[in-house]
């Protein structure tokens, strides 16, 4: 199904059961590197600790003889938020009903003792559901923050720039539900402005991270999107 630096994803079918399921590879040659093997189990442990719609199971983790890594998890069927919102943007209601799911199920993510991290349009899967129509799946925890103390400070930086809150891009942040409530944000103002339309309009990633380091207040919603219920904007 794809394949890149850290490893290969294969659809495969139960040999007895004849279901559909995702297999998630991590490259054998990357099993030395502990911080990479961590992340890889963290994905999967974080995401089967808990039970939810709108996160994808997982039915198990392990590691061939070869030493690939691997977890087996559910096939969804629809596309990720990344792909759906280069066709245009969302109407505010669905919008908003999406985001609210995703805020839902990052609730009991955070109740665990779990930070995201990395809330960002290409890891909401938009899946089909014969009920509600789509429904938001939360994916990769590979860069999840798993800590008991859920003001940690984090040690790396990690997450994608666009999304990510002042205390992550720096070392020595103090990372928590915050964090990921700041990427959801960005994400919903997106959702609404159309593709890659970011609250800060800065002209260069470098200028982006500035004015979010600085603590600079973020552009109204309606500037760019004037048709956006007053609510919503202020909500963003």
């Amino acid at each position: 199904m794809g394949a890149g630096g850290m490893g290969v994803i294969y659809e495969a079918t139960h040999p007895v059961l004849n279901t559909r399921l995702v297999i998630k590879t991590l490259r054998p040659e990357l099993s030395a590197n502990a911080r990479l093997v961590e992340r890889f189990r963290t994905e999967a442990l974080s995401a089967s600790r808990l039970r939810d719609d709108r996160l994808p199971q997982v039915y198990d983790i392990d590691q061939l003889e070869d030493g690939t890594w691997y977890i087996a998890m559910e096939l969804l069927e629809g596309e990720d938020l990344e792909h759906r919102l280069r066709r245009g943007p969302l109407e505010p209601p669905l919008a908003a009903r999406l985001v609210s799911e995703v805020l839902a199920v990052l609730e009991k993510v955070h109740r665990h003792g779990i930070v995201h991290r990395d809330i960002k349009p290409a890891n909401l899967f938009l899946a089909h559901s014969d009920l509600l129509g789509v429904v938001p799946k939360l994916l990769d925890f590979g860069v999840a923050h798993v800590a008991h103390d859920m003001g940690g400070t984090s040690t790396e930086i990690a997450g994608t720039p666009y999304y990510m809150a002042p205390e992550q891009s720096v070392r020595g942040g103090r990372i928590g539900p915050w964090t990921d409530l700041f990427a959801v944000g960005a994400v919903l103002f997106e959702c609404v402005a159309g593709h890659q339309v970011r609250p800060y309009g800065a002209s260069t990633l470098d200028a982006y991270l500035t004015a979010v380091r600085a603590g600079l207040p973020a552009r109204d919603l309606t500037t760019v999107a004037p048709g956006t219920p007053r609510g919503l904007a202020d909500a963003v």
